[in-house]
């Protein structure tokens, strides 16, 4: 039976440690190069100013701790809209993200399991039916849909 050749376990080290060196050399040299990028030319927030004042907005009229059920309109753009919202009130707020249209059937069952008390809906109009008493604040940057805010009926 032939024996496997094998470079000495020195050897072996040597490589891992000029690997390593490599490593920490390009990482570091690439870190320094994009640290001013990162922190001089990257925006003081993710949500454009008419976004901000509609959270402002929402974070006035919805207590913390309710729970909302957000209705986009678009499965496109309407859904990074959608998701950035979610985040945005979170952990103040649960946000329960569905598209329209939404069958009866499941906002029943999402009623049923999350006791929402609040719809957030990202649309041009205020089509769904769900909302009660709802509020237009305004428009998304760059898309036709609005954003209207309104009380779920019980």
């Amino acid at each position: 039976m032939r024996r496997a050749w094998v470079l000495p376990v020195p050897v072996l080290r040597g490589l891992a440690a000029l690997v390593m060196g490599a490593s920490l050399w390009s990482g570091s040299r690439a870190l320094w190069r994009d640290l001013p990028r990162a922190f001089t030319d990257a925006g003081r927030s993710v949500f454009p100013p008419a976004v901000a004042s509609q959270l402002e907005s929402i974070r006035a009229k919805v207590p913390p701790g309710a729970t909302l059920l957000l209705l986009s309109a678009s499965s496109t753009d309407g859904a990074w809209w959608a998701r950035l919202f979610q985040r945005a009130l979170y952990p103040r707020n649960v946000v329960i993200v569905r598209y329209e249209p939404l069958p009866q059937d499941e906002l029943v069952r999402l009623h049923r399991d999350w006791r929402f008390g609040w719809g957030l809906l990202l649309a041009p109009e205020a089509s769904s039916r769900i909302l009660s008493d709802r509020e237009d604040l305004g428009t998304l940057p760059g898309l036709p849909d609005r954003v209207w805010l309104g009380a779920f009926p019980p």
